[in-house]
């Protein structure tokens, strides 16, 4: 604050602006000129200092209080001094809220389990010591000292600093966002971001994938969950999270994106900039709300990838259609679509959707039919041939969207969200490191003790072998019987021993076995298709097969422990469509591998010199090389297939100043979230709710296309009865 600031707030304090809380009669003469600050109010609060007046100890605990607010911290009372004729209060000191330390100990807490609240004191030390003057009955500053003041802001006082950054940072969040990416691209050269803007420069759509992330996609992205379904601040950019699932079954972060709206041009956008990322190699299995531009994109975009709808999106809206049909057909609606839904078999599926059909789906428009004509997005009987490594929901993104719930709100910059982001993906891989570390330190015990569970217990991750083991031991309680022989391949019928089901009919699998040399075997639950991991049917035959190890097709790379590191873990199942994609895997395989190399290095020096010696010896060749390509035309090769693409906006943050990166001007249309819902509704379920509620329900009589006023069973009711008719 310059020195004419100064003067004009000195004027202020004498004149018509003398504030309430600090009621000082003048300024001594020994002082510095006091620096002051407005509260919320508007008045003027001075910075305490020695010798400073008020006419109680009150007004100074008022003053001291409306000041701290200001600077950021929150004072209570601390000592407090009496006179020990008359028992009167001769000094106060009032302390910011962090003064001192927590006191642990506690003789009355021995033995006792105590669980304590959350430390919140550091020993700041600022304070204002206020004492009686009783020659003029004034209290007057006696100590004043200023600590670590930065400690907690109240929660009002946060919402409204935030207010304040915002409105001073109208417009440049997006040229933040920039200026972060490519931050992050100095330490992470494989950093991706892309922007979609508009003709006049104002930000659509931004998408961002780190280098990390681009790894695991090539060796955990087969199977991806897209949802659109979270909203970020008040703009409302839909908040769009490419997740998956890891070696140990834990969600993990492939990438997001910010969108401008969730029409059709907007996804494809995104999607293409994804194939651009990861150089054409698009997943085998997607997993989306029932949106219709969302599904017109992947066609567009993905042709090769199966689309699956996300189920607890379908029995949502089945919940919701099944209240109107309740008037009409009761409880067996649900109960026959229930069935209808886990068909085990095409024919049970399309002879029980033709007795659906002519009892409740006779319009072509109705959600039944529209469900039927989706069927290979959906049913599970049709879904066996599509590997979906365990996922049949968009819950991976509702868990990441969970997260953000704790940390985001209509005042949350979108840099910040960024950040929050960053967070939540270290928070992931801290966990997929941890359950690293207990896969390769711990041994799982053994209850049954076959080579197969011990080859098991080899291979796989901790988790996933907990869940091999259950099958394996759920496998010794079931019964076979041979039902047909053709060569070396024998079909068995095999079921489960169900002693409270007594007389009922048991579900019965078929087991297809190869005797031959390539052992195959086949389950008509398909589980191994679907999950990567053999059932329990198929391990009886297998063991009463007398078979003593897994064929190594049935023990798929990504669930093993070594999946990020050895070999190119599942992208040999990606589609790949040229030599270039090969390529493309081929490199980042072995940089995988070197980083599995490098974090071994972190626990041994013996190991780190020996790698170290390695790379030496591999850029001497590297050298040697290049020289000899110099001087031999045939040597020349392309290396540009192995290079992965970079941000599509490769700008620096003063001439992305230049083009005039804009923030959006106004939130963006949203196809619909309850303000205080832990998630929004797609686009087909705003629009089913509609249709609903646009059908008229009857109080009275329960009958539809009217209500209770109009009711001509209510009124004749009133009027026999005596009553007035309605």
């Amino acid at each position: 604050m310059d020195e004419d600031e100064n003067k004009h707030i000195g004027l202020d304090l004498e004149g018509e602006h003398h504030d309430q809380l600090s009621t000082a009669s003048e300024h001594k003469e020994n002082v510095d000129g006091p620096i002051s600050v407005e509260n919320r109010e508007g008045n003027l609060v001075v910075d305490p200092y020695i010798g400073m007046e008020f006419s109680t100890h009150e007004e100074g605990y008022n003053f001291y209080n409306a000041y701290a607010r200001l600077k950021g911290f929150g004072i209570r009372k601390g000592h407090t001094a009496r006179s020990r004729k008359k028992d009167a209060i001769i000094s106060r000191t009032f302390v910011c809220d962090k003064e001192g330390f927590k006191f642990l100990k506690d003789k009355r807490e021995d033995g006792r389990n105590v669980i304590r609240k959350s430390d919140t004191r550091c020993g700041c030390n600022a304070r204002m010591v206020i004492g009686l003057d009783r020659s003029t009955g004034k209290w007057v500053v006696l100590d004043v000292a200023h600590g670590n003041e930065q400690g907690s802001l109240t929660p009002q006082e946060c919402q409204g600093h935030l207010r304040i950054k915002r409105r001073n940072n109208v417009g440049h969040e997006c040229v933040n966002i920039v200026r972060q990416f490519q931050e992050k691209k100095v330490s992470d050269p494989q950093f991706y971001f892309a922007l979609d803007l508009e003709n006049d420069g104002t930000m659509r759509s931004v998408f961002w994938m780190d280098g990390r992330a681009r790894t695991s996609y090539l060796q955990f992205g087969d199977v991806v969950c897209f949802d659109v379904t979270y909203r970020t601040n008040n703009l409302k950019l839909p908040f769009a999270p490419f997740t998956g699932v890891n070696h140990h079954r834990q969600s993990i972060l492939f990438g997001c994106a910010l969108l401008a709206d969730e029409m059709e041009e907007t996804f494809i956008w995104l999607f293409t900039q994804w194939l651009k990322c990861m150089s054409g190699i698009a997943p085998l299995t997607i997993i989306t709300d029932q949106d219709k531009a969302i599904c017109g994109t992947i066609h567009k975009v993905f042709p090769q990838t199966r689309h699956r709808f996300c189920s607890w999106h379908l029995h949502r809206n089945a919940l919701q259609n099944f209240q109107s049909m309740r008037y009409d057909f009761g409880d067996e609606v649900s109960i026959k679509y229930y069935k209808w839904y886990w068909s085990k078999s095409e024919e049970k599926f399309e002879k029980r959707w033709e007795e659906m059909r002519d009892k409740y789906g006779t319009d072509k428009r109705s959600w039944l039919v529209n469900l039927y004509n989706h069927r290979d997005h959906w049913a599970p009987v049709y879904l066996k041939d599509t590997f979906t490594a365990g996922m049949t929901s968009t819950q991976r993104s509702e868990g990441i969207n969970a997260f953000f719930d704790h940390f985001v709100n209509s005042n949350t910059e979108l840099h910040d969200f960024v950040k929050q982001y960053d967070n939540a993906v270290r928070a992931r891989r801290a966990a997929e490191l941890e359950q690293d570390f207990k896969s390769t330190n711990t041994i799982p015990t053994l209850i049954i003790d076959h080579p197969i569970e011990k080859q098991a217990r080899e291979n796989y991750t901790k988790n996933m072998f907990t869940i091999f083991q259950k099958e394996l031991k759920d496998s010794y309680s079931m019964l076979h019987e041979r039902l047909s022989k053709d060569g070396a391949s024998v079909t068995y019928a095999v079921w489960n021993i169900d002693r409270e089901a007594g007389s009922k009919k048991v579900e019965k699998h078929h087991v297809v076995f190869d005797a031959s040399k390539e052992k195959r075997i086949k389950c008509s639950c398909a589980r191994f298709e679907m999950e990567g991991i053999l059932c329990k049917h198929s391990l009886h035959i297998l063991i009463k097969k007398q078979v003593l190890e897994i064929p190594s097709r049935y023990i798929m790379q990504r669930w093993t422990i070594n999946a990020r590191h050895v070999g190119f873990g599942v992208v040999r199942n990606c589609i790949t469509n040229s030599k270039d994609q090969l390529s493309i895997i081929k490199h980042w395989a072995i940089r995988s591998r070197c980083n599995k190399a490098l974090e071994d290095t972190l626990t041994s020096s013996i190991l780190h010199d020996k790698f170290s010696a390695l790379l030496d010896s591999f850029f001497e060749e590297v050298e040697n090389y290049n020289k000899e390509k110099e001087h031999n035309d045939d040597g020349n090769e392309s290396n540009a297939s192995n290079k992965m693409p970079t941000s599509s906006i490769p700008i620096s943050i003063e001439e992305a100043t230049q083009i005039t990166i804009c923030d959006p001007d106004k939130p963006v249309a949203m196809k619909g979230r309850p303000t205080q819902a832990t998630r929004i509704k797609s686009g087909m379920e705003i629009s089913q709710e509609k249709s609903i509620k646009k059908q008229r329900f009857c109080g009275f009589c329960k009958g539809k296309g009217h209500y209770i006023t109009s009711c001509p069973l209510a009124k004749v009711k009133n009027v026999a009865g005596g009553g007035r008719e309605i």
